[in-house]
């Protein structure tokens, strides 16, 4: 293994947060405007945002969320003015209702969008269906994908990546997949057949890996596969390994240099980590270099920037470890459960508790806790961070802060 992969670690500059978990996947953006603390000064402004669990997308100064609709049998995608928070349009969808966990809703999932428009993948009873709107809500293109079924419901992200819309789809039941649609179109492009794993369905977003000398691949977790590697463009497989999980993969992977951090874990404990070594060429595999045991995350995903991991566990542990040797540097307990994943401006990390605490503690071999804020309202979702701001969603509304007046 050599360090011949760029550090996806490192923080990504962007304007935007296009897709759940902003740039890559990971988490991590370079905006020092971003304020270490919060007051109720901070909040800019607080709008209604529905019933649902989607994290908020921001992408060419709006903000985009998946809610319920008026009726059962409907479900939303809703536009919001990122400078004001003023709704700017609603796009209404049918759908036939199915089973979910009681933490879970109908609503869940993340919709990801470029200058083409807004993609997303949602399940309607027993199957997966991928669909594109344009910038103003109205529907380009509709596809369906095949059977979905899951013990906890849907939840699934997309990913956009040059011409291509990647839907991962391992689930429980029969036809698990990989696919890659023509964004312009909806026609496949490539599709990869998967198994399934019994009441292991994988949450887990897929996120993107850059080499230094530009070549991309995407990792998918799974408890059927382990962690796997794609090319992108082509979809073929690069390279995979089984760390043996028994337990589903929900959280996204986290990536520092060559390294990458992938959790699975159950409601009820069970909680398993590896720390794999990817390969820097075709000839090489990937290594198991560590295999953390302790103060695990299920839900959140984990964080990576500069040569450190970051997990919150939903108990409320935090820890810090370094990338290379899976060493924990440190660990300390935050107050509440965590469902909503961990971000950072490169600096401080933030991340909600389900009781609505947004905290902020320092980033380094150091713990230091920063700030606390309560947003009071429950929450679920993962913040975004684009240009200087937070945008939270809790159970009830779409909140925006920042360090104050612009």
């Amino acid at each position: 293994m050599c360090a011949a992969l760029a550090s996806v670690g490192a923080p990504a500059t962007a304007q935007d947060w296009s897709r759940f978990r902003g740039p890559r996947g990971q988490g991590v953006v370079d905006d020092p405007a971003v304020p270490a603390t919060f007051r109720d000064e901070s909040v800019l402004w607080r709008v209604p945002s529905g019933v649902g669990h989607s994290s908020p997308i921001v992408h060419g100064g709006r903000v985009y969320l998946t809610r319920d609709g008026a009726t059962d049998s409907r479900r939303e995608v809703v536009c919001f003015d990122a400078a004001t928070g003023k709704e700017l349009w609603v796009a209404a969808r049918d759908f036939e209702r199915y089973g979910h966990h009681r933490l879970n809703n109908a609503s869940s999932s993340s919709v990801a969008v470029d200058e083409t428009g807004v993609y997303l993948a949602w399940t309607s009873k027993g199957e997966l269906r991928a669909l594109r709107l344009d910038l103003e809500g109205e529907l380009v293109w509709q596809r369906r994908l095949g059977g979905y079924d899951a013990q906890h419901g849907g939840g699934g992200v997309v990913v956009l990546f040059e011409d291509l819309l990647v839907v991962p789809n391992e689930h429980r039941g029969d036809e698990s997949f990989l696919l890659a649609l023509d964004k312009k179109t909806g026609e496949e492009r490539w599709s990869i057949p998967r198994e399934s794993a019994m009441d292991r369905t994988s949450y887990a977003p897929p996120v993107l890996s850059v080499s230094e000398s530009g070549r991309s691949s995407m990792l998918f977790a799974s408890t059927a596969h382990g962690l796997t590697a794609v090319d992108p463009k082509k979809g073929e497989v690069l390279w995979e390994i089984q760390p043996g999980f028994r337990a589903r993969c929900v959280g996204a992977p986290a990536i520092s240099g060559d390294h990458v951090l992938v959790t699975a874990g159950a409601g009820g404990g069970g909680r398993e980590a590896a720390i794999v070594a990817m390969p820097a060429t075709a000839e090489e595999e990937p290594v198991i270099v560590d295999r953390p045991r302790r103060n695990l995350a299920y839900v959140p995903g984990c964080l990576a920037f500069g040569g450190h991991f970051y997990m919150v566990a939903d108990g409320g542990v935090v820890s810090c470890l370094d990338a290379t040797s899976g060493e924990v540097l440190w660990k300390e307990r935050l107050e509440g459960e965590f469902f909503s994943s961990p971000v950072s401006n490169g600096r401080v990390v933030y991340v909600v508790s389900k009781s609505g605490v947004l905290y902020s503690f320092a980033g380094g071999e150091k713990f230091e806790l920063l700030g606390e804020f309560d947003l009071e309202e429950r929450v679920f979702a993962t913040p975004a961070i684009v240009g200087g701001r937070i945008y939270v969603r809790t159970f009830e509304s779409l909140v925006c802060l920042s360090a104050g007046e612009d």
